[in-house]
């Protein structure tokens, strides 16, 4: 019986081997799996993108109201707030245009 250990042993060596490196492969894989989103994780995203597009221009709409009264209360220069609300608005616009590219499923 200790004549077949000793030979088996290489055997068990080279086995241990491969499977050490079949569970690194796995383990890779398995980290590349983990990393992929899913499609609901995807359209969960795209809806809270959508969310903000639609709270940011509700948001804006407010400003420039805010901007017009100041306008008729006082006599000062808006330009730079007006110029950034624009920014924002485009800004909104791309975003909004972002999601279009990628719309959720039709049910």
């Amino acid at each position: 019986m200790q004549l077949i250990i000793p030979v088996i042993s290489p055997e068990l060596d080279a086995i241990q081997t491969q499977l050490a490196t079949v569970i690194s492969r796995l383990s890779a894989i398995n980290e590349r799996l983990n990393a992929v989103a899913t499609q609901a994780q995807i359209d969960a995203i795209a809806a809270a993108v959508t969310d903000a597009v639609t709270q940011i221009n509700a948001a804006l709409v407010g400003i420039r109201a805010d901007i017009e009264d100041l306008k008729t209360q006082a006599a000062v220069d808006v330009s730079g707030l007006e110029a950034r609300v624009a920014d924002a608005a485009a800004a909104a616009a791309a975003l909004a245009d972002l999601d279009m590219e990628n719309p959720p499923p039709v049910p």
